[in-house]
């Protein structure tokens, strides 16, 4: 029978029938993101990735594609250092923190208590110094547990005065609401409680997140200024706080130095299948106004017209245009102009919109042509196929395509995007109709050799920050062996890795980045080109095991395994081996790094050096 671990996870028997639990060893981690949607490893029930995405300075939080098919925009925490109340970040005053004092909600050991002091002549509040200004629809939460105390006092802000709310942390039940918020209570089991605050977007204050200790003998009519004092020992515990745009607390994410985004795990746009955690590197969508070309920086050439908010957008929003050729045999067209996106000679940029087929329409075809690359390409709406030209389509639900393609500019400058209706593989249709029509939304245009997640914008471009995913300290050394072991790896259509040696996935332990071709020395590799052109395991010059793989080349299951002198690679049941060469000593961390839409279905780890006929097993 299978048995419960902690986290609620199933650790799996041999009669599953699943390949990688039906060996003679047992893996000491196993991430199986797509099948979980979260971060936890299915062995020791906990969240051992860390994953940051940076959403500081107006960077898009990420979009991806969710289960029913949407394209989904990321929910981002707002609050830095949201579990290290010790931190310059949060400013304290007449309170005592303890860190890592209790077990936390999510099983580790990282809760941290909070006591009033002796003083009984101030206020004692921890609070953080970053703002939500007015008008914004604000949630702050945080989890809470009574100690020898088994109150909480909230408030929204430090300064303005306001009452203090209380909340019974032994049953979950309000004491007195903080005025101007909608207080929510959540159970979070064994004693745990997320208490959620949500700001109304009317009021003419702003949020700055007030937790304060309070002793039990503290009655409930006390106001925010109430001096109080406590016996400087007693107290309740917290942990993960988040501040987040809308209404309703979402699953918490854990920030350090920087506001960071939820991790995205992304979905098949037509099946629903859950392909796994998507890690992707920083992109910038260079086109403004990417959803909305009614704005004046859309040009409209040759009387071409755009309605607006049409039919509803591959997001589920009803925001998606129309674009109408006003009839004829004349070209029409909307063009970049204004802040036109620049580029650079012999770089590569890749472009995507998102396009579908209006019913019975005489603009059947969508025309794309750029100002500083050679050719066009034709999309044929009705039967979503690239006709002319260069570039392919992604099929989505609800008969929406993304159309892709990828161009060197074959000079510097600006380079305006144009986009035609028309009914031929020709800019210049054959007597169009009047206001024939094809609906598109979410125009992308990126430097790099290979299309990325959808980037929204507005009136300025708009950078998404690379995914950064390791696991570090304890989290790392608890599962991982020195000098033997093996990682197998699963992802939907394989791997996706660049041209380019200073950046692709990869996978290594220690510190160091993936180094280039003149550093990177032998290893075991299919093909005998450069590492641009491999699937290829070796050491690199900061100590780190990698793996980098090569877009041509696209297994959807790998094993890597190493020992000292028998090193193994496993691509799709195909085999390679070195028997020579040191294991790297002292590493340290784990980083899982993407390149193109990379998504991980599962990510597992033996603390030895599986067979190779075991090897060859696993992937195929």
């Amino acid at each position: 029978m299978p048995t419960t671990i902690p986290g609620n996870l199933i650790f799996q028997s041999p009669t599953n029938n699943d390949t990688l639990l039906d060996l003679n060893t047992q893996p000491s981690l196993d991430l199986q993101f797509a099948a979980s949607k979260t971060l936890d490893d299915r062995v020791s029930g906990l969240p051992l990735v860390d994953h940051q995405r940076d959403v500081s300075s107006g960077k898009s939080a990420g979009t991806y594609v969710g289960s029913d098919g949407l394209i989904k925009t990321s929910v981002a925490n707002l609050l830095t250092y949201s579990n290290e109340f010790t931190n310059a970040a949060w400013d304290k005053n007449e309170v005592i923190l303890t860190p890592n004092a209790a077990e936390a909600p999510d099983g580790t050991f990282t809760a941290t208590k909070i006591s009033a002091t002796t003083v009984s002549t101030d206020e004692h509040r921890l609070v953080h110094t970053t703002s939500a200004g007015s008008g914004i629809q604000t949630i702050w939460s945080v989890y809470a547990k009574a100690g020898e105390n088994t109150k909480i006092g909230l408030r929204r802000n430090s300064s303005d005065g306001l009452d203090l709310g209380q909340v019974d942390l032994i049953n979950g039940t309000l004491l007195r609401a903080v005025p101007g918020y909608t207080t929510t209570i959540t159970n979070a089991a064994n004693g745990w409680w997320r208490i959620s605050l949500s700001f109304s977007t009317t009021a003419a204050a702003y949020l700055r997140p007030c937790i304060c200790p309070i002793p039990d003998s503290l009655p409930t009519t006390a106001d925010a200024d109430t001096p109080y004092s406590d016996d400087g020992s007693s107290g309740i515990y917290i942990w993960g706080a988040q501040m987040e745009e809308g209404t309703i607390a979402s699953t918490y994410i854990p920030t350090t130095n920087l506001p960071s985004a939820a991790p995205r795990f992304d979905h098949d746009p037509v099946t629903g299948e859950s392909l796994g955690l998507l890690v992707e590197e920083s992109r910038t969508n260079l086109v403004q106004r990417s959803e909305e070309f009614d704005d004046t920086y859309w040009f409209k050439r040759n009387s071409a017209a755009i309605v607006a908010n049409t039919v509803v957008a591959p997001d589920g929003n009803t925001t998606a245009d129309e674009l109408q050729h006003p009839g004829g045999s004349t070209y029409a067209r909307i063009e970049t102009t204004g802040a036109t996106p620049s580029v650079t000679s012999g770089v590569s940029y890749s472009f995507t919109i998102y396009a579908k087929y209006k019913p019975s329409s005489d603009a059947n075809y969508l025309g794309i042509q750029f100002q500083r690359a050679s050719g066009f390409s034709y999309i044929n709406l009705s039967t979503k196929t690239v006709d002319s030209g260069d570039g392919d389509v992604e099929l989505l639900g609800n008969d929406w395509i993304r159309f892709r393609r990828t161009f060197a500019a074959d000079s510097t400058g600006t380079s305006q995007v144009y986009i035609y209706p028309t009914n031929t593989t020709d800019t210049t249709p054959s007597s169009i109709a009047a206001n024939a029509g094809l609906y598109i939304w979410g125009a992308q245009l990126e430097k790099g050799s290979f299309p990325t997640s959808y980037i929204p914008t507005t009136a300025t471009a708009v950078t998404r920050a690379a995914d950064v995913a390791s696991i570090t300290g304890t989290n790392f050394s608890s599962w991982y062996n020195q000098s033997e072991g093996t990682f197998s790896i699963e992802t939907p259509s394989g791997l996706v890795g660049l041209g380019s040696n200073s950046n692709r996935a990869f996978f290594g332990t220690s510190v160091g980045a993936l180094p280039g071709t003149s550093s990177i020395g032998d290893g075991i590799k299919y093909g005998s080109g450069s590492p641009s052109s491999d699937t290829r395991l070796f050491i690199n010059s900061a100590g780190s095991i990698v793996f980098a793989n090569n877009s041509s080349i696209n297994p959807s299951k790998v094993a890597i395994a190493y020992k000292q002198n028998n090193f193994a690679i496993s691509r799709s049941g195909t085999l390679a081996t070195d028997n020579s060469g040191d294991v790297p000593s002292g590493s340290d961390r784990f980083t899982l790094r993407g390149s193109g839409a990379t998504a991980y279905k599962r990510l597992t780890y033996y603390p030895y050096r599986l067979g190779d006929t075991t090897l060859q097993e696993i992937t195929s």
